[in-house]
């Protein structure tokens, strides 16, 4: 009698069907995890963006400045950084006296909790000519927000 050899694992004929099972799972499913990454990276710098946006709303409402109707102009720089250090020389302080814009730029970083806004969605990085993010307040003090980018998935408007 041939005596039973106790055989314990996979032949490697299973091995390579389970390998190609997974390689085709992966082509499948990794242009579908990709796209949700880059949508979510989007979201992701869309809030940020509405984070300044309100930043606008809430300051530009203050008693304290006088803020003139006009388009404030933010460029997200090749890193995907929008600096609001940005100081806009026509924002006054209420009682005419210079030196409102500079204290306006530090409430706008007070409310933001920072001095730059970082971006990470292929739409404003890699965006040619560069992404701008427009503050725009009208003569009834109304505020507004248009994002352009050589990609229309990015570009959007708040309030217009």
């Amino acid at each position: 009698m041939k005596k039973k050899m106790n055989n314990k694992g996979f032949s490697l004929v299973e091995l390579i069907v389970v390998i190609a099972i997974m390689a085709v799972l992966i082509g499948v499913l990794a242009p579908t995890l990709l796209g949700n990454i880059e949508k979510s990276r989007l979201a992701k710098d869309k809030d940020a963006i509405d984070v300044l946006y309100k930043a606008w709303q809430t300051t530009a409402v203050n008693p304290d400045y006088t803020v003139p109707a006009g388009d404030y102009e933010y460029t997200v720089s090749s890193d995907g950084k929008i600096d609001i250090t940005t100081n806009f020389s026509t924002i006054k302080f209420e009682n005419g006296n210079s030196g409102g814009d500079a204290q306006f730029v530090n409430d706008l970083k007070e409310y933001i909790g920072d001095s730059t806004i970082k971006l990470s969605s292929k739409y404003y990085l890699k965006s040619s000519p560069a992404a701008k993010v427009t503050i725009k307040i009208t003569t009834g003090g109304k505020v507004a927000l248009s994002v352009t980018c050589s990609d229309s998935k990015g570009a959007y408007t708040v309030n217009e």
